[in-house]
């Protein structure tokens, strides 16, 4: 500790320093000794970008001899950045739509799943200890074990994540490549391919949502589609019968035995698309 006589008070921004490349033949790297220097070193672009991983307090004697340095305010953009640790390729999300985390997994095909906000700040909570076991003596390590690992103060760097990978409707869309688990995109495919091949604009005649459900079942069997239950369906074709075709969902449509049921007058299934062969094209994310 530096003596409480005389103590100097200033602050700083100081990231880590690396050896300059033309010396690294000659010079070591410095292990980092604040935990700015820590996160800064060790995800160098986030610091670049984003700024100083903490405002650090340096206690000193008149000397300078003496020196302690404390970790007081931390930089919720910076950490909000490390979230996404892209030299592991976990690629990371905040789907708006559905306010979801989503985290791209490369061990199971990149397929984009989902996570929580306690998942994120426990990998914040694991930095920040992670740092703390690895200052030295002079470095203050109460803050980075204890005070920035409280909930209040991580949910905050997540919160402010959520705008830092924020995503729209477009990047799961039906014409983007990238895949959710759990995810209604391969059926939108399938179910728009379904429209343009199996229904046809018929002025007289009129489909029930029942007669298109088993079609579409069929037609996803016949082509090895993903399909999905019919209360999923159902929303689902009426959002491109509508922009195809124009035409909403009506509650009045006669069925075979003359019931009224959804549907849509205007519009019937092929009587030969079972019959006819296909070639079309294999659904991925």
């Amino acid at each position: 500790m530096v003596s409480a006589d005389q103590i100097i008070q200033t602050v700083q921004l100081k990231r880590y320093q690396p050896v300059p490349f033309h010396l690294r033949e000659y010079e070591k790297e410095k292990p980092p000794k604040t935990g700015s220097e820590w996160f800064s070193k060790n995800y160098s672009e986030a610091a670049e970008k984003w700024g100083t991983p903490f405002l650090e307090t340096v206690y000193s004697n008149q000397s300078g001899t003496q020196k302690q340095v404390q970790p007081v305010v931390l930089n919720d953009l910076f950490f909000a950045a490390i979230l996404n640790d892209e030299s592991l390729g976990h690629e990371l999300v905040f789907y708006l739509p559905n306010q979801t985390w989503y985290f791209k997994d490369v061990r199971d095909k990149g397929i984009f799943k989902p996570t929580t906000d306690a998942k994120l700040k426990n990998l914040l909570s694991v930095l920040l200890i992670q740092c703390a076991e690895q200052m030295p003596a002079d470095c203050d390590k109460f803050n980075l074990f204890a005070s920035f690992r409280k909930d209040d103060q991580l949910q905050a760097v997540v919160d402010k994540a959520k705008s830092v990978f924020a995503a729209g409707r477009d990047f799961f869309g039906e014409n983007s490549k990238n895949q959710r688990l759990e995810g209604d995109e391969l059926p939108r495919k399938a179910a728009r391919l379904f429209v343009n091949v199996v229904i046809q604009v018929a002025p007289d005649k009129s489909m029930t949502v029942s007669d298109s459900y088993a079609a579409f079942r069929e037609f996803c069997k016949q082509n090895s589609y993903e399909t999905v239950d019919r209360t999923q369906f159902e929303p689902i074709l009426a959002e491109i019968v509508k922009n195809e075709h124009g035409l909403g969902l009506r509650h009045d449509v006669l069925n075979s035995l003359g019931k009224h049921q959804r549907g849509w007058r205007g519009l019937s299934l092929k009587d030969d698309w079972i019959a006819r062969e296909s070639d079309l094209p294999a659904l991925s994310g």
